[in-house]
């Protein structure tokens, strides 16, 4: 449950800010600022999380090359909110997905549950309505056994 809250806390942090470009390390930054976000977060949850959403396709990454007087010029990987990811945290995010999720499951066993006492409940009439029609049978039998010898004894005494 945690890592949702992390992963739509990375997504409302790319949405929020006015480059939506950060590092990795700026993107720590913002979540530590979070009294308890700050309490569990490290960067190898950042980065698992990154790689994540990356897998999601909700962000991407983006190498700038930058020049520091003095240090000459080096790649920066900056994450940046795809489209796709926007418009996901805007809708639902991962926690609300995850319970819309958990909410079909529930519906789904409630379902087979209900459709296993449906289910039940038609073998046992079946058995029943067998039971039944095989008294009718004995019955009729019996009935048609003394029928023929009130007939048999109309005719022959």
């Amino acid at each position: 449950m945690f890592d949702l809250e992390i992963l739509d806390k990375i997504l409302s942090i790319l949405s929020k800010t006015e480059s939506n470009k950060l590092t990795e390390h700026e993107i720590g930054v913002y979540l530590r600022l979070d009294l308890i976000s700050s309490l569990y977060i490290n960067d190898f949850i950042i980065e698992k999380n990154l790689e994540r959403l990356l897998e999601d396709n909700y962000i991407k990454e983006v190498t700038e090359d930058s020049h520091i007087e003095g240090f000459g010029t080096h790649p920066i990987t900056r994450y940046l909110l795809t489209t796709h990811g926007y418009t996901f945290v805007k809708e639902s995010g991962y926690i609300s997905t995850y319970y819309f999720k958990l909410s079909i499951e529930k519906e789904n066993r409630l379902l087979r549950k209900s459709q296993i006492e449906l289910n039940r409940s038609t073998l046992s009439t079946n058995r029943n309505m067998s039971w039944l029609t095989f008294v009718i049978a004995v019955g009729t039998f019996i009935a048609g056994i003394y029928y023929l010898i009130q007939i048999y004894t109309f005719f022959y005494s």
